[in-house]
């Protein structure tokens, strides 16, 4: 009975990581979004350089996900 319990809070970590996870990188999304707009706008260089640097702090896919995957 104990491994059940303990696999199953598990499972709900995951999921709370996940869903914070989702909601990190749909903030992100929203900015980025607004930026990208900006810069069509007005071509400014510097809006593309806060553009990448906003996609560099997207959280990466947990390591354990991955190999699940492959």
């Amino acid at each position: 009975m104990k491994k059940d319990k303990n696999g199953l809070e598990d499972i709900r970590v995951k999921e709370r990581d996940n869903m914070s996870r989702q909601m990190v990188i749909n903030r992100i999304t929203k900015e980025a979004d607004k930026i990208a707009i900006e810069y069509n706008k007005t071509k400014d260089p510097d809006l593309k350089d806060q553009w990448f640097k906003l996609l560099k702090q997207i959280p990466q896919e947990p390591s354990d996900y991955q190999s699940s995957r492959t």
